[in-house]
């Protein structure tokens, strides 16, 4: 998805500053994907103000005090990922 939104074709992505960004996020229908210093005072901010359209949040580990102190209903999930072997013969 984040391809898609860098690309310009779905989605919105936000920064903290174009030259240096120390955090961002991209907001792709209910997902919104966020990434930088979840320690900062902006982190906290950021989280207040998603847009109400923000229904599932993906972020690491680092992000859990923020994510867990801002919204105090929440579901905590993990996605697994299911590896294809490439061990077919033709």
């Amino acid at each position: 998805m984040g391809k898609s939104v860098l690309d310009g074709l779905m989605g919105e992505a936000y920064v903290d500053n174009l030259e240096n960004p120390t955090i961002a996020y991209l907001l792709v229908r209910q997902y919104c994907f966020i990434n930088g210093d979840s320690k900062s005072e902006l982190a906290k901010q950021v989280f207040k103000n998603l847009p109400k359209t923000c229904k599932r949040i993906i972020a690491n580990s680092d992000w859990s005090e923020n994510i867990e102190s801002t919204y105090h209903h929440f579901e905590k999930s993990k996605r697994y990922s299911l590896k294809k072997e490439n061990n077919q013969s033709r």
